[in-house]
């Protein structure tokens, strides 16, 4: 078994532990207390894998732990302490792009569990995205600058749409990224202004 097959493994034992994690505020004295030391024990499991996640040399293992992040929310309620977001958040600057797709991903979801922690973060990533596009002179960083990009916006609508004029202003990028984000912009006015016609009505 390769190391990416054990993380891999590590992750679907965690995740299949989820359904037995108990909240403490329901079922007996006894239940809580076993729900408890499960919850505890979960939660160490989840920080080590994320110490693997981003520490770990090959991409391979770290790309494993991080699509599995991505494609099951029964992480979240861990990933979303302080803690673990610290690891996502170092997650966003990983040298492989893909890792930092996945990343931007987990933590624009994550903006729903624990907001006042994540979005400060996410915001500063956006300025850096944005930074990136207007004055790199490297097509590869701008081109994944702009999917980047593309991604946060799908991810955490709530922080783009201040950001909105400032992303208009961006004429850099291949005309292709462009258009795609300009897509992606008129589709979050469309929608903010339907949320908007809905209240009102």
């Amino acid at each position: 078994m390769t190391r990416k097959d054990a993380a891999f493994c590590c992750c679907k034992l965690v995740a299949n532990s989820f359904s037995s994690v108990i909240s403490p505020q329901f079922g007996t004295s006894r239940s809580s207390r076993t729900g408890g030391k499960r919850r505890r024990l979960v939660e160490e499991l989840v920080e080590k894998l994320l110490i693997v996640a981003v520490a770990d040399a090959d991409v391979a293992v770290r790309h494993s732990i991080f699509d599995s992040l991505v494609k099951n929310r029964g992480f979240d309620d861990f990933l979303a302490q302080a803690d673990s977001l610290s690891a996502v958040f170092a997650a966003l600057n990983d040298e492989v792009f893909v890792v930092r797709e996945f990343a931007i991903s987990v933590a624009g979801r994550l903006s729903e569990k624990n907001p006042a922690y994540v979005l400060p973060a996410l915001r500063r990533h956006l300025i850096q995205l944005l930074t990136y596009l207007e004055q790199s002179a490297d097509n590869k960083c701008r081109e994944e600058s702009a999917k980047l990009l593309g991604c946060l916006i799908r991810n955490c609508e709530r922080l783009i749409l201040p950001y909105i004029a400032p992303i208009h202003k961006v004429s850099f990028v291949s005309d292709f990224w462009l258009c795609l984000i300009m897509f992606c912009i008129f589709f979050l006015k469309m929608a903010n202004f339907a949320g908007t016609c809905g209240k009102t009505s």
